[in-house]
């Protein structure tokens, strides 16, 4: 077993940043349930087995609100500060003062991309004082995302069974315009032909009448 200084110094890959977090965030919310917390959040109380995390430093909380900020603010401290300096050598910034990462979170989470933390969750525990768990942010996130691309998906079905959507369907459209453009052909063509024969006779008479007046 090692701790988390010791995971990221010999054994990270630089990969999977936010979801190791992620499970680590899980691990923090079970002990938080179980009415105890981290009493020394830091990357040396953090222990990793080869396949699960787990804390040491654990003890029964007798204010669990007031702990528990202590240990969301922590851990926030402490992923900005693996985001900042794992890939020239970790370094804990778990004991870097709540207010210097209130004072530089927009240079922070400016150059987070969306491939390792979303911005807005540190956004909301360092600004908005949200002590909502990491692991609970993305679960909504994807709930939302899960939810949003089947309504774009009835949407979506819906505008196609209606009239206007017909035109993004080919085959029926195409059949349809066949349809009417053959109805309209068949209403004009008992008109046409004796308004031609008409016109024939028209023109027969006008060229009698010059030459024999010429």
């Amino acid at each position: 077993m090692e701790n988390l200084n010791d995971y990221f110094l010999y054994n990270y890959d630089g990969n999977g940043l936010s979801g190791l977090f992620d499970a680590i965030s899980d691990k923090m919310k079970e002990i938080h349930e179980g009415n105890r917390y981290v009493a020394n959040l830091s990357s040396l109380s953090i222990m990793y087995d080869g396949s699960n995390f787990s804390f040491g430093s654990v003890e029964p909380s007798y204010n669990q609100q007031y702990d528990k900020r202590r240990n969301i603010v922590g851990l926030a401290k402490l992923m900005l500060g693996s985001y900042l300096s794992v890939a020239n050598g970790f370094k804990d910034f778990s004991e870097v003062d709540d207010n210097w990462f209130i004072q530089n979170i927009d240079d922070i989470c400016s150059n987070i991309s969306d491939d390792d933390f979303e911005p807005d969750y540190f956004y909301a525990v360092f600004t908005e004082g949200s002590n909502e768990y990491y692991s609970d942010f993305l679960d909504r996130l994807r709930q939302n995302a899960s939810i949003g691309g089947k309504a774009n998906t009835n949407v979506y079905a819906k505008v196609l069974s209606n009239g206007a959507g017909r035109l993004y369907s080919g085959e029926d459209e195409e059949k349809e315009v066949e349809t009417t453009v053959e109805k309209k052909t068949a209403h004009v063509m008992p008109i046409f032909y004796p308004l031609l024969i008409g016109l024939s006779l028209t023109a027969v008479m006008a060229m009698y009448l010059i030459f024999k007046y010429l």
